[in-house]
């Protein structure tokens, strides 16, 4: 979401800032004891003191949790039309820096935890559903298009609705697409999702749970993000591998070099 007009209409959300206002005070009114809120900040045009006034204006709405997400243009969509032809400008990659190290700054200055690379919460507000993926743990989706995941097993439901019905009648499976992980495949996706949070891959857990040591797997890997200072390795009895600050803007480019 926004709370800034223009960027809502850059955006192409048909609401507007009092909206969003009203939603979280019926959701507070009717009980709600644990909200969440996503922000999109490098909006084609956004400058920092525009992103800053939306994170401002989120936190006046008192959330638990908070999901910031840079956004990431596709051709497909109306907004990604406008850019390739022109009638917008993609946000230049050292304002998306600056955006997101500022975003970090102020909500960890406002008691948030940055505990995954979009996403921050108030103490004991952690989204125990992410922490299920990031964690590489079972999980099991139902209905169309579902996705689940299974003692490294992954599958996707039909997406077609009537063709996920006409399935399950007739006692057949929905999987539409289904991938089989090695167990090194398993080790390596764990470590990349692990590597996402604050809390990192820790040594003695990866071990126990994959039968690899990542210190031996990830030798290279580490050698040189850690070398390029993107990196830090842990020892002791929590002993563990994170991402520093500084990889935060390129961490997709160091998690690559886990998974392949």
């Amino acid at each position: 979401t926004s709370l800034i007009p223009h960027t809502l209409a850059t955006l192409g959300r048909i609401h507007g800032p009092n909206e969003v206002r009203r939603s979280v005070d019926l959701l507070r009114r009717m009980g709600l004891q644990n909200l969440s809120l996503d922000l999109m900040f490098a909006v084609p045009g956004q400058t920092v003191a525009d992103c800053m006034n939306d994170v401002e204006a989120v936190l006046s709405l008192g959330p638990d949790h908070l999901s910031a997400y840079g956004l990431m243009l596709s051709a497909e969509t109306p907004l990604g039309s406008a850019v390739a032809r022109g009638e917008l400008q993609a946000t230049e990659d050292e304002l998306y820096v600056e955006m997101l190290l500022a975003i970090r700054e102020r909500l960890v200055q406002a008691g948030f935890e940055h505990y995954e690379i979009s996403n921050y919460a108030l103490p004991g507000r952690r989204c125990r559903h992410n922490m299920t993926y990031w964690h590489n743990e079972p999980y099991l989706g139902l209905g169309p298009a579902a996705a689940s995941y299974v003692s490294g097993r992954r599958w996707t439901n039909v997406a077609d609705v009537a063709a996920y019905v006409a399935r399950l009648r007739s006692g057949q499976s929905a999987a539409d697409q289904t991938e089989e992980l090695s167990p090194e495949g398993r080790a390596r996706e764990t470590a990349m999702l692990n590597l996402r949070t604050s809390d990192g891959l820790g040594i003695r857990a990866f071990r126990k749970a994959t039968g690899y040591d990542p210190l031996t797997l990830f030798a290279e890997a580490i050698r040189v993000h850690q070398h390029a200072g993107l990196l830090e390795v842990t020892t002791g009895d929590a002993a563990a591998i994170r991402l520093t600050v500084k990889a935060l803007p390129v961490a997709d480019a160091v998690l690559a070099d886990f998974v392949s």
